[in-house]
């Protein structure tokens, strides 16, 4: 029953955002799933034509500051988005924290998964149920992990979510 809009995959799709955002819709849950890499030295999130870079995604969240929202990340380089936008009013769960892993992120069916069967679950315990599935999924298959998920809240540090084997 929530209105939802979906966005064709461009980068003037997201920074028309900013402009709609401006008219009061309430809040905000943002999901960005797929390819990210980097151009030159800026870390950016793969879509047809121009890439959607940090700045693009702290302009959106600039222009609906006083929104609350929530923010979900799963691309290869989403930890240097999350660290851009990361601020008051904002949530956020990223499949990365401070380092870029070169596979794409498994976390995303786990994240749906999780939500499925738990919808009633805030968005810390989202998170927190988000951790312990990636370090068991890992686990179960004898993997090096590739992906630190991270939880990034208000005036907190963010706080990555999986263990290692010996902690969780």
């Amino acid at each position: 029953s929530l209105p939802l809009a979906r966005l064709p995959a461009r980068r003037e799709s997201l920074l028309s955002l900013s402009k709609e955002w401006t008219n009061g819709l309430g809040s905000l849950l943002f999901v960005a799933w797929g390819h990210g890499g980097f151009q030159r030295s800026t870390p950016v999130f793969h879509v047809r034509g121009p890439r959607i870079t940090p700045a693009d995604f702290k302009n959106v969240a600039d222009k609906i500051d006083s929104a609350e929202s929530r923010w979900f990340l799963f691309f290869r380089g989403s930890g240097a988005f999350a660290a851009q936008i990361a601020g008051d009013h904002r949530e956020i769960i990223s499949s990365e924290h401070e380092t870029m892993f070169s596979n794409d992120p498994i976390g995303m069916t786990l994240l749906l998964k999780g939500v499925r069967s738990n919808p009633q679950n805030s968005f810390a315990q989202v998170a927190q149920e988000l951790g312990f599935a990636t370090t068991a999924w890992y686990a179960d298959r004898s993997l090096a992990r590739t992906e630190e998920p991270t939880l990034w809240l208000p005036g907190q540090r963010p706080r990555t979510l999986a263990r290692a084997e010996a902690d969780a």
